[in-house]
């Protein structure tokens, strides 16, 4: 519901309160709008009884991206030739150029499905999740579709670490998670982006997904943008000739489409008169999940190469206007073929550079479109169009840099089981029964709680988890131990199918029982003399949701269980990671005592701060690879994995670490010494002793009882 003013909208928020829908953020009530939902069927009376309303459906967006097909348009202006180059086709095309160190930086905001701070040759300056329910899912791996990803690699990967090197090197990028794990949102969410990013004063919006309905909210909030000075610059769609999409289809949006490497526009390209400039988007090597290469297609992929050469341009001088910008992309483009196909030609940000100077001479502002035909007298692109080689297939990752690990052999993931290990990290961090480190540490590499009281319905009086602990007491939970589980729950594909039986210290047998008691919840099997079924439940609801092709074909019971498999691989990826986010410490600056990274320090949360303590984040990363070296070879995980690889230059250690391998099955000698070195006690852990083991008792599956010594004398 859009209203006209601030005093309208607490009416009509009084007179629906029941129906409104609370947002996640404040940006679409400071700008008079609210949701709400209706029951089906309710609609049309709803519109009728509230006429006087301006109301409009909020229609989902889709992700531009898109897979090769076969079949090109041949109709072409000028004659082509071949070229053979040393680097990657699309930068050749477009003709960036990084020899200008005196560019000014320019603010950009890709509101995508966010960015994966793994990926670290793409810096990112700010990031916000839009998604209700997802405010504490964790940067590492929050893009499960790695479209966001791959857009910002092309746009300004660092190329470090063996990765493409991006269009621009003068952007600070701002990451807007709206699309879910299907690439979808509703437009509501993307308008609350657009308002963050106005509030953020970027100089450009990036936007890679559009809908063939239009949307006076949408349009509203990209005319404000616009009038902030922020050009924004969106996919035109691929629906071929059924033509392009809203928001790219907004006047003041700058629309792109995508040529192949032949200049070919291609076949999903949409077309139409809104399209203003075209840029490579077909089978494009871009950065995709875990730090590994992806070919990626679709005018999503366009997207970047202009948002490049826009950066390049406003690098020069950051008081030109947007329509400066725009219109100097658009006059020096490389005019190629016809204009509802190929808008003003293909961008080309050289020619840009070169008729820099002359074309600041003789703009005017208040001449905002250049489709309007405003003739600025500037020589015409004739460059020279070369079509290139290009043998890349689209849909697989590899990961071949990191030799120690895998023996130099190149690993292979699928992008279905790329998309299910990322999905259950997500959902780690969001489902109701797996989230939140307090209550499910075990999940979150969290290495402690504090002992709660429950009440049966006889009024007997338990302790939790699975002690006889006193309230308050810090219980150990033995994140090596949960990473073990999993890794065997990956292997069996149904967690009842793992023993407990082997887990019989205090911290390991908390931590198991902790996940185990989470899969339950969660639902995981309600039925257990229906498993076929719940499989196919769970995975349809909750890891399916939105994919839009089927999940390892789902639907036969040996490939349900391969995906489930997977997934449980990806809650053992999440654990592992989340280590380094929630079980370490740092020295204080100040006092120069250690203390605990968490979500409440100070005035800002440390704990899934990249920036604090940026050892984590590299550590982190390895031993995702050790966890995915793992889940293909389908070997269980060992103690060994949490080994020290490299130093940290900073002060830094993890709670708990040597003990916790210890009782989780042991290290070798060589590595304990080094685990010694960054392993941290913590003295308010309550472990039983000789002296009071009497108290404690430990229950395993079926009411199985383990009695003995469960301490370990290492400290």
């Amino acid at each position: 519901i859009i209203t006209e003013n601030q005093n309208e909208l607490n009416d009509v928020e009084k007179e629906f309160k029941d129906e409104k829908v609370e947002s996640t953020t404040e940006y679409l009530e400071d700008n008079n709008m609210m949701i709400i939902e209706l029951e089906d069927g309710d609609k049309d009376t709803f519109l009728e009884e509230n006429k006087e309303l301006n109301v409009e459906e909020d229609v989902i967006v889709m992700a531009n991206g898109k897979k090769n097909k076969k079949g090109f348009f041949d109709f072409f202006k000028r004659k082509k030739s071949k070229k053979q180059i040393g680097r990657e086709w699309n930068m050749d095309m477009v003709k960036d150029t990084k020899d200008d160190k005196s560019l000014k930086t320019v603010k950009v905001a890709i509101i995508d499905s966010g960015i994966d701070e793994f990926a670290t040759n793409i810096p990112v300056k700010e990031r916000k999740n839009f998604i209700p329910g997802q405010e504490e899912v964790a940067a590492l791996l929050e893009d499960v579709t790695g479209h966001g990803t791959s857009i910002a690699s092309i746009l300004t990967s660092n190329g470090e670490d063996g990765q493409i090197e991006g269009i621009s090197n003068n952007i600070e990028l701002y990451s807007a998670k709206v699309l879910d794990s299907g690439n979808s949102a509703p437009v509501s969410r993307i308008i609350e982006a657009i308002y963050w990013a106005i509030e953020k004063k970027v100089n450009i919006i990036s936007l890679s997904f559009g809908t063939p309905n239009y949307s006076q909210a949408l349009e509203n909030a990209v005319k404000e943008a616009y009038d902030n000075g922020i050009l924004i610059i969106a996919a035109a769609g691929n629906e071929g000739e059924d033509g392009v999409q809203y928001p790219a289809a907004f006047k003041e949006v700058l629309a792109v489409g995508s040529v192949d490497s032949d200049a070919n526009i291609s076949d999903f390209s949409s077309t139409g008169e809104e399209v203003e400039i075209v840029a490579p988007g077909e089978r494009i090597k871009a950065t995709g999940s875990f730090d590994g290469s992806i070919i990626v297609s679709g005018t999503s992929i366009a997207v970047p190469h202009v948002v490049g050469a826009a950066a390049t341009i406003w690098g020069k001088d950051l008081s030109k206007s947007n329509e400066f910008v725009r219109q100097l992309i658009d006059v020096s483009a490389n005019e190629v073929g016809k204009f509802d196909e190929y808008g003003n030609g293909i961008v080309d940000i050289s020619y840009a550079l070169e008729i820099y100077d002359d074309f600041s001479e003789k703009f005017e502002e208040g001449n905002k479109f250049v489709n309007e035909e405003v003739d600025y007298e500037i020589t015409g692109n004739e460059n020279e169009v070369y079509e290139y080689k290009n043998d890349y297939v689209e849909g697989k990752w590899t990961e071949s840099t990191h030799n120690k690990l895998i023996d130099e052999k190149d690993i292979y993931l699928n992008t279905n089981q790329i998309w299910v290990l990322k999905r259950a990290s997500e959902l780690a961090d969001s489902a109701y029964y797996l989230k939140k480190a307090g209550v499910r540490p075990s999940l979150h590499g969290f290495y402690r709680k504090k002992a709660t009281y429950q009440k049966t319905e006889d009024g007997e009086v338990l302790a939790t988890p699975y002690y006889q602990y006193d309230q308050g007491e810090v219980i150990p939970y033995n994140y090596v131990a949960a990473y073990i589980y999993l890794t065997r729950c990956g292997i069996k594909g149904d967690y009842r199918n793992v023993s407990l039986d082997s887990f019989k210290c205090v911290s390991a047998h908390n931590a198991v029982k902790n996940a185990s008691d989470a899969f339950t919840k969660a639902g995981f099997y309600n039925d257990a003399e229906d498993v076929e079924n719940r499989r196919q439940i769970w995975i349809e609801n909750f890891v399916g949701k939105g994919h839009k092709e089927a999940i390892f074909k789902a639907g036969k019971s040996e490939e349900n269980l391969e995906t489930w498999k997977t997934l449980y691989w990806g809650f053992a990826l999440h654990t592992m990671t989340d280590v380094y986010a929630h079980s370490t410490y740092t020295i204080n600056d100040e006092t120069g005592e250690w203390y605990l990274l968490d979500h409440k320090k100070l005035i800002f949360p440390e704990a899934d701060n990249e920036k604090r303590v940026e050892t984590r984040l590299e550590w982190a990363r390895e031993k995702a690879y050790k966890v995915i070296w793992r889940y293909v070879t389908r070997n269980e995980g060992k103690p060994a994995d949490f080994e020290i690889e490299f130093d940290s230059s900073e002060p830094l250690k993890i709670a708990e670490l040597l003990r916790y391998c210890q009782d989780a099955g042991g290290l070798p000698g060589s590595s304990a010494a080094k685990v010694s070195s960054y392993s941290r006690h913590d003295g308010k852990l309550y472990y039983p002793t000789p002296e009071t083991s009497h108290k404690y008792s430990i229950y395993g599956i079926n009411g199985n009882k383990y009695k003995g010594k469960f301490w370990d004398p290492i400290y």
